[in-house]
């Protein structure tokens, strides 16, 4: 019998990337640009949040662990991944929409940058490796860090729109 947490999970994440690309056509032309690339951001925080929980089930910080976790961690994990570079690459297409385009010239881009290389640090190991025991503690510190900047990451952007 298939597990019922991964024929959701593949529901829940299939759902999203409709909504996403919905988003995205809807707002890729005019001043509106910046919609799309904030609700993947959102939808990314989202997932952080779900590869937290699971990540901390796993270690025990929340309850009892149970089989399967890993598996469950791993996916959201790879989702994140591709939600934070497809953000990223979405935020860049929209710097380049402006009438003078400054890459880089915030600091909202280059928290971009950190997010990107640590949501890559942080996936690398656990699809590559088959025994992740030895790099446990710098997983758990680095998905703390990119947390935190997910999260700054989002203020920064929404006090960038609202003080445009």
């Amino acid at each position: 019998m298939r597990n019922k947490k991964f024929d959701r999970l593949n529901l829940a994440m299939a759902a999203t990337l409709v909504f996403i690309i919905i988003t995205l056509v809807l707002t890729y032309r005019g001043e509106y640009r910046w919609i799309g690339h904030a609700v993947v951001s959102i939808v990314g925080l989202i997932t952080l949040g779900g590869m937290i929980i699971t990540g901390m089930r796993m270690a025990g910080r929340l309850g009892a662990s149970e089989t399967g976790l890993f598996k469950l961690h791993r996916k959201i994990g790879i989702f994140f991944t591709i939600l934070m570079v497809g953000t990223f690459l979405y935020g860049l297409w929209v710097v380049l929409g402006e009438e003078v385009p400054e890459h880089f010239s915030s600091p909202h881009a280059w928290i971009g940058v950190a997010v990107i290389i640590f949501a890559l640090a942080q996936l690398t190991p656990s699809v590559v490796l088959k025994r992740t025991n030895t790099i446990r503690r710098f997983h758990r510190v680095i998905g703390y860090l990119l947390a935190a900047l997910v999260i700054a990451q989002i203020i920064i952007g929404v006090y960038m729109v609202l003080t445009e």
